[in-house]
């Protein structure tokens, strides 16, 4: 039995609960880690907390298991969770249903990942800086700083010497491993030399730690101009957002594009089911029919939609679909890619479930430089005003969870004024 402390379920939700007192020390360095709950989902009705660990799904240990393709298989879960703080097992049995858990993949796959691989994305850097897990952070750049080779190399770079980042990232834990802020030669010449190379979530470090720098030297103008650019470069990392909040740096506490109108004088074209772009539309054609209070996820996807993110988000949408009920609209994809016409893997299985996707291209591109979007793919929720209501991605079911708690049940104003400008809250938007 759950102890008396914890939520009550939802009978719906789960079969059986069973908890047990752990009589030996669980090594959870291979495990999945709760990061964070969502609120309103099965996993908040569990009393999961950050820090806790999911160790099996099914009988199968958790890392590198694909939990979305085992939602979507059917078949009914049972899920092993060791309670780190109460020292005890928590085993689930449920239908099919996610949890509404943000996972974070223990820091050694990260690094045997990069081992294997190579570098190919900024996403495990981040995972850990996120952390501020520095000592693996160092075995990273250890892995990078080895010679390239041609199948070791970024996907974005073509070059045949040391890693350019690799410096980068053991200056960086050298300056946090140090109480008095040491010079950062490298980061200097990585700004005025390399940075433009590399992606967004890069970039944001790099005038994170420029702006480290700035307030080191007392220069206050700088510490907090070097926070807007990273903080504009990467507006989802939590880190990042209280950095720049702290220091006082033009924020508003939310996301920048958060509350404003999504343009409407756009023209695009769908994405036929015979490889064509065909029958023309806009935005308030799309939104037409949408009832009062629906969403709608929107991804801009200004590179080739067969891209490992933006096939796992429609894997998720898969798996909330029953759970997402009347409560969504179709999810729109805007594209600026004109030879990009076949389906992706992803899209074929959408449309094999019966589940709608708007496919549409917006031929100059504009839209997406107007929005300033700088990631791909970049999900956002709009509600049938056409404003943004939910700026924090639709990569996870922990996500959709969470973007639905957010806009169920608030009698707070939405916006400041019209122009979304400020906080915001729900009341005057639906």
């Amino acid at each position: 039995m759950l102890n008396p402390g914890m939520p009550a379920t939802q009978p719906e939700w789960f079969y059986s609960l069973r908890r047990f007192k752990s009589n030996h020390h669980v090594n959870v360095s291979q495990a999945r880690l709760v990061w964070r709950v969502a609120p309103g989902s099965p996993a908040a009705s569990l009393g999961l907390l950050p820090g806790d660990a999911l160790i099996s799904v099914n009988g199968v240990r958790a890392n590198g298991l694909d939990i979305e393709e085992l939602l979507l298989s059917g078949v009914d879960m049972r899920y092993r969770f060791y309670l780190v703080k109460q020292r005890a097992y928590l085993e689930v049995g449920m239908p099919p249903i996610p949890l509404g858990l943000k996972l974070l993949v223990s820091a050694q796959s990260i690094v045997e990942t990069y081992r294997k691989n190579g570098f190919y994305g900024a996403d495990g850097i981040m995972n850990l800086w996120e952390r501020e897990d520095y000592q693996n952070l160092q075995k990273i750049a250890n892995v990078l700083g080895q010679e390239a080779t041609s199948g070791f190399l970024p996907k974005w770079l073509a070059r045949k010497h040391r890693e350019p980042l690799a410096a980068l990232l053991r200056e960086i834990c050298a300056f946090e491993a140090q109480a008095n802020a040491p010079d950062m030669p490298v980061l200097n010449g990585f700004v005025k030399n390399e940075m433009e190379n590399y992606p967004p979530d890069v970039q944001a470090l790099a005038w994170y730690y420029m702006s480290r720098l700035a307030k080191h030297n007392a220069d206050l103008m700088y510490t907090q101009e070097y926070m807007q650019l990273a903080y504009k470069l990467n507006p989802d990392s939590e880190r990042l957002s209280r950095a720049a909040i702290n220091i006082g740096a033009k924020t508003h506490s939310l996301h920048p594009m958060l509350g404003r109108l999504i343009p409407d004088h756009y023209s695009l074209k769908r994405l036929g089911l015979n490889g064509t772009w065909g029958e023309e539309t806009n935005l308030p054609e799309l939104v037409e029919h949408m009832s009062p209070g629906q969403l709608m996820p929107l991804c801009f996807m200004p590179a080739r939609r067969e891209n490992p993110a933006y096939e796992q988000a429609l894997k998720v949408y898969r798996t909330m679909s029953d759970q997402m009920g009347t409560r969504f609209a179709p999810m729109l994809v805007i594209t600026n890619q004109v030879e990009d016409m076949e389906l992706s893997a992803q899209e074929k299985r959408v449309a094999a479930d019966g589940l709608p996707l708007h496919i549409v291209l917006e031929e100059s591109g504009n839209f997406v430089s107007d929005l300033d979007v700088h990631h791909a793919p970049t999900f956002w929720a709009i509600n049938k005003s056409r404003r943004i209501v939910w700026t924090d991605g639709l990569s996870d079911d922990f996500d959709y969870w969470s973007l639905l708690a957010s806009v169920e049940g608030s009698n707070e104003a939405l916006y400041e004024n019209p122009e979304g400008t400020g906080a915001f809250g729900v009341g005057d938007v639906f």
